[in-house]
């Protein structure tokens, strides 16, 4: 039995951390998609901008797993204050440091950002006291951060308008502060145990082994992760120096391709709980990979419009907003609030995405062109597929 001033501490624990993920994906968005743009107005080639956002990833895939430790060795209430205000600060240096400064404030970044995630999903499962409202819960959480995505690109491409990426960047840091405001305002809501599980390859290795539908909804989610990679750090390259679009033009084609976020992550969610997971999580990377190789064959046409461009993307974010919300929904059902470890290695798949997905993109650039780039990511997608209709239904 949950008693009631338990109950109003979990709304509350919960309400925060919906506010603090929408901060933080706001932020994220207004500055992610472009990166690649801003380390390109540096001189940086598309290969050498790879390798940075590689090494970037390199950074958060080791954060990752540290963050476990941390938290048992601080707790979470002081982890999240130290990771905000590095956070915050390593934004401030990327947006007035020089050319060096700013690219390594950059690299760097990842590391608070990474910790951050995993602070925001522990947070919520720690709110969480039951596990027949998971697949809602975890999709107005998705929402949050999916409302985000869609304004973020949007003010990006206002801020980012003539080329003046420091404006883009104090900007990102004036959207944060209220993030870190609030960690210390609000920071009584944060559990002051520290009941952590840490991360420990040995382990995990022997949940991999054991638990075979455990083992496919990762992969699953590395697919997803590896689609938002690649379409993250290449779309907005792609659509300005291939297809001819402005950046102004890229910061409202980006929140009409996320709308589909907003619209069906929380139908989605609902349907998760009554009917299972499997066959949506198909359903969505059989979209997600048709759509994929379409936009990457619009490099081969004469001429593309707005809408048609804007018609392609919205159609992957659909098939991507049925796979993100079900495998969440999924993978939550089966561990709980203490589980750091297996929380912390399920979001370390991100990173470990970024680093395959700019790699992935180094050797695609060496022999073929950005069209075939995504072509080559829809063909890929497809395996999610087939490991997604080989779970066991939770329902």
């Amino acid at each position: 039995m949950v008693l009631p001033h338990t109950a109003t501490y979990n709304k509350k624990m919960r309400g925060l951390a919906y506010v603090l993920n929408f901060i933080f994906s706001f932020q994220l968005a207004t500055v992610g998609y472009f990166t690649a743009n801003f380390l390109d107005s540096l001189g940086f080639s598309i290969e050498q901008i790879s390798i940075i956002l590689s090494l970037s990833a390199i950074f958060a895939f080791f954060s990752f797993l540290v963050t476990s430790y941390i938290f048992k060795a601080l707790g979470l209430r002081r982890s999240a204050m130290i990771y905000s205000f590095l956070y915050l600060i390593s934004f401030l240096f990327v947006a007035l440091g020089g050319k060096t400064l700013s690219v390594w404030a950059l690299i760097l970044s990842a590391i608070p950002s990474a910790a951050i995630v995993v602070l925001l999903d522990t947070l919520m499962e720690k709110s969480n006291t039951s596990e027949k409202h998971t697949g809602v819960q975890r999709a107005l959480f998705l929402m949050m951060a999916n409302t985000a995505f869609v304004a973020g690109p949007f003010l990006g491409g206002q801020l980012v308008k003539g080329g003046d990426f420091s404006a883009l960047y104090l900007g990102s840091v004036a959207l944060f502060l209220p993030f870190l405001l609030l960690v210390f305002l609000k920071r009584r809501l944060f559990p002051a145990d520290r009941n952590f599980r840490v991360l420990r390859f040995k382990h995990l290795f022997k949940i991999f082994k054991a638990q075979d539908d455990i083992k496919k909804i990762f992969f699953a989610q590395f697919v997803l992760y590896f689609f938002y990679s690649v379409m993250v750090l290449y779309t907005s390259v792609y659509l300005v120096e291939h297809l001819g679009f402005s950046l102004e033009q890229v910061g409202f084609i980006l929140p009409i391709m996320l709308l589909p976020f907003i619209v069906l992550t929380v139908p989605v969610g609902f349907l998760a709980d009554k009917i299972g997971e499997k066959e949506m999580m198909v359903l969505g990377f059989l979209i997600m990979a048709t759509t994929t190789v379409l936009f990457g064959s619009l490099d081969y046409l004469s001429f593309v419009s707005f809408v048609l461009v804007a018609s392609v993307l919205v159609f992957t974010r659909v098939g991507a907003a049925f796979v993100s919300t079900v495998t969440e929904s999924y993978f939550f059902k089966h561990v709980d609030g203490t589980d750091t470890e297996t929380i912390t290695a399920f979001r370390a798949l991100y990173p470990l995405a970024n680093i395959t997905g700019s790699l992935f993109g180094v050797l695609i650039f060496s022999f073929a062109s950005f069209g075939f780039l995504f072509s080559a990511l829809g063909v890929f997608v497809l395996l999610g597929a087939l490991v997604a209709f080989k779970l066991r239904d939770t329902n």
